[in-house]
């Protein structure tokens, strides 16, 4: 492998990110996403570097505690990958894994620098920019709704 090679690999960034998902008080889920930092903000899931130390999902739990003041369970697998433009103009793939959230704090590193909104998937898919990153959130609403129509009618009821 050429010496430019091998400095374009060392140079690519791992980037995470997590999609967290609680239930509000009726059970509907709700979705977390952050705004991105600078001028002109606009709504996206926390994500950020992947880690040589950390896991991918390890490090996308560990940016939705300083982006959203979230934590909680996250999944192995990812739920799928997506495309970011930076500010700069690059684009950046995103593997993101859902969270699901169990403590939302009050307090948080970047709760000076960012917003945070709790939506309905359906909205949340309206606010961000990502065509690939909504498909992502609606394949969480469509998860949830496939588990519930196979359960009993039985389970259903008690939910």
């Amino acid at each position: 492998m050429s010496n430019s090679r091998k400095q374009a690999k060392q140079k690519k960034k791992k980037l995470v990110g997590a999609l967290p998902v609680r239930r509000n008080k009726r059970g509907k889920a709700e979705v977390l996403l952050v705004t991105t930092r600078g001028k002109f903000a606009s709504w996206i899931i926390p994500k950020g570097n992947g880690s040589k130390r950390l896991r991918d999902k390890d490090a996308a739990a560990r940016e939705a505690s300083e982006e959203g003041g979230v934590s909680g369970h996250l999944r192995s697998r990812p739920m799928g990958i997506f495309t970011h433009r930076k500010r700069n103009g690059k684009v950046k793939k995103i593997k993101v894994f859902r969270l699901d959230v169990k403590r939302v704090e009050r307090e948080w590193l970047e709760k000076k620098q960012r917003k945070r909104l709790w939506t309905s998937p359906r909205r949340a898919k309206q606010l961000v920019r990502a065509p690939k990153l909504r498909r992502i959130i609606e394949r969480t609403l469509r998860r949830r709704q496939s588990k519930r129509r196979h359960l009993p009618v039985a389970a259903r009821s008690q939910r």
